[in-house]
């Protein structure tokens, strides 16, 4: 789908939508670079992981199924991660806002949060680019409805999680010591098969806010934080045990030799052989 104008009018919200259009992995490539603007965007990534940077700070990570709302004026920068990246951006300015849509876009001007999309949202992109392709007479009015049913769900899954943050809200000091309790957690149970909804019930918290707290402290979601010191406890037991792969998937909570070579691939671009003859060496 190409860059696509349209508008929204109704009794909650009345914008204007400049443009909204698919990025691939090449079209981020082309656009890089920190830059504002003077309307909102919404990033909604479809496919892969995007890293977005806010005035030179640490990115944070937007996932499949996550939308994030750039306010105006916020200097920015997108990084694709992975070849099938693919995402929607959409660009709009807000005329008049019923005081609930107007609460939820004023909740991200001073805090940048990566949402979870609501149910609907990707059906709706999907009935877009049917649309895109197809050769009806009313294809502009099809898309414009679908662009507006989709802009007024993510506003609404903006609000309804900006009341649910304020139930879990902790201060900065107070949760930049949970985000350090999260990490110690984490790299206690890293012989087990650990998983992000594991941590997030032993600290009592959604996955979500789960995700925000290591976002915002570390510039990393949970899953990137398991990982990360999975991958550093196999390479301290191949680089001080005679353990063989085997072994190191049993004490690592893997169910196979396989499923261990196959994660350690994924998340250090080299086979579990070649990094053990590299360390030998």
């Amino acid at each position: 789908m190409s860059r696509y104008k349209s508008f929204i009018d109704n009794s909650i919200l009345n914008a204007d939508l400049f443009w909204c259009r698919i990025y691939t992995i090449n079209d981020v490539r082309k656009n890089a670079g920190a830059h504002t603007h003077k309307y909102y965007e919404l990033h909604y990534v479809l496919n892969g992981e995007m890293g977005i940077q806010f005035n030179n700070d640490q990115p944070i990570s937007v996932s499949s199924g996550q939308f994030i709302l750039v306010p105006p004026s916020l200097s920015h920068d997108s990084i694709a991660i992975g070849d099938d990246f693919l995402k929607m951006v959409c660009r709009f300015s807000v005329q008049h806002a019923s005081d609930f849509t107007a609460a939820a876009i004023e909740s991200t001007s001073d805090t940048v949060i990566v949402f979870e999309s609501a149910d609907s949202m990707r059906p709706l992109v999907d009935l877009m680019l049917e649309c895109a392709l197809c050769a009806r007479p009313d294809v502009y009015t099809m898309i414009s409805n679908y662009l507006e049913c989709f802009l007024m769900d993510s506003l609404y899954k903006i609000a309804s999680d900006k009341e649910l943050a304020a139930s879990e809200k902790i201060s900065g000091a107070a949760s930049k010591q949970r985000v350090i309790e999260i990490e110690e957690f984490i790299k206690s149970n890293i012989g087990s098969l650990i998983t992000c909804e594991d941590v997030a019930d032993y600290f009592n918290m959604t996955l979500r806010h789960l995700n925000r707290l290591t976002n915002e402290h570390l510039g990393v979601p949970v899953s990137k934080l398991v990982a990360k010191h999975k991958i550093n406890f196999i390479k301290e037991l191949l680089g001080t045990t005679e353990l063989t792969p085997r072994d190191i998937s049993e004490m690592t909570g893997f169910k196979s030799e396989y499923a261990l070579s196959r994660f350690f691939k994924q998340n250090e671009g080299v086979s579990l052989s070649i990094y053990k003859k590299n360390i030998d060496k």
